[in-house]
């Protein structure tokens, strides 16, 4: 790809720098609704329990709320697929 034919803003939706990239350029996990960037998660080991904890940017509407949980449980379980449960929380 040439220098000039590549974008010069960010994707529509991009909220905050600090969130995604860390201060030694590690970028966060970050969940998606409607192709935008719209937070970030982490798993969270909980006991016998493995839980996407996921930071919304904003509020995020009831269906995309159900949908980013969930996502975030069958993340749970491709991650930690040795837990006895698997869980959401946004």
């Amino acid at each position: 790809m040439r220098e000039s034919s590549r974008p010069t803003r960010r994707p529509t939706g991009y909220v905050c720098d600090r969130a995604v990239y860390s201060k030694n350029a590690i970028i966060e996990a970050t969940v998606f609704v409607d192709g935008s960037v719209a937070g970030t998660w982490t798993l969270a080991r909980d006991g016998t329990a493995a839980v996407v904890k996921v930071a919304p940017f904003g509020k995020l509407s009831r269906a995309d709320r159900a949908a980013v949980i969930h996502e975030g449980e069958r993340l749970a379980a491709f991650l930690a697929p040795d837990a006895k449960t698997h869980r959401a929380r946004a």
